[in-house]
């Protein structure tokens, strides 16, 4: 019985399992969407939790214009991720918007230019005409 007929399968030998780990490798692509994933889903959040800390009184200067920015922004970014995701360059368009309304924003309501964001979007910018142009997204 050890020996097998030539007609008969063997089971096939057990590799080793790769070893389980919490995180797997992104490329470049796919940790910009999970990126802006994230950050917009942490900037609703922020929105939300100030508009609760106004109502609530524990946010003093909490102001509805920033609680209304804040959302939009958070839902622009998460849009673009999900449009992005699907390898749409419409996303790539969405966040060059977006970055152009929280300049503005921040310009309206006279706080100055916010250069983070002016690096980080330009930096984003860069790397999806990037992606593009080597036709990760179209």
């Amino acid at each position: 019985m050890s020996e097998l007929e030539p007609n008969e399968n063997p089971e096939k030998p057990q590799t080793p399992a790769e070893p389980a780990t919490p995180l797997k490798k992104y490329n470049a692509f796919q940790a910009l969407v999970l990126i802006l994933t994230v950050m917009g889903l942490f900037t609703i959040l922020a929105g939300i939790l100030n508009l609760v800390g106004g109502l609530l009184g524990i946010v003093a200067n909490a102001l509805l214009e920033d609680v209304i920015f804040n959302v939009v922004f958070g839902a622009l970014l998460f849009v673009t991720a999900r449009v992005l995701a699907r390898k749409n360059a419409l996303g790539l368009w969405i966040f060059v918007l977006t970055v152009l309304i929280s300049l503005i924003y921040e310009a309206v309501m006279q706080r100055g230019i916010n250069y983070i964001m002016v690096l980080f979007g330009g930096v984003v910018i860069w790397q999806l005409l990037r992606l593009k142009k080597q036709g990760e997204i179209q």
